[in-house]
């Protein structure tokens, strides 16, 4: 059975966790990441979190263009 959240509210996300609050430079990177990861579990037959969740994508894509997201 699936509860809804109260009326009215939304439940929160995590801001880190959104590639839309990445610069144009960094959700390249991101998706570049993805695109690698998605290979990787692929080989593996691995669903992709397994082998990097978006949250670390987006901080590795943060970090290599010394961008805070």
């Amino acid at each position: 059975m699936r509860v809804d959240p109260e009326p009215g509210k939304r439940p929160q996300k995590n801001r880190a966790s959104r590639p839309n609050s990445l610069s144009g430079t960094s959700y390249a990177l991101f998706e570049e990441l993805r695109r690698l990861r998605a290979r990787l579990a692929k080989e593996e037959s691995l669903p992709p979190y397994v082998i990097f969740s978006n949250k670390t994508l987006i901080e590795i894509s943060c970090r290599k263009i010394r961008k805070r997201c």
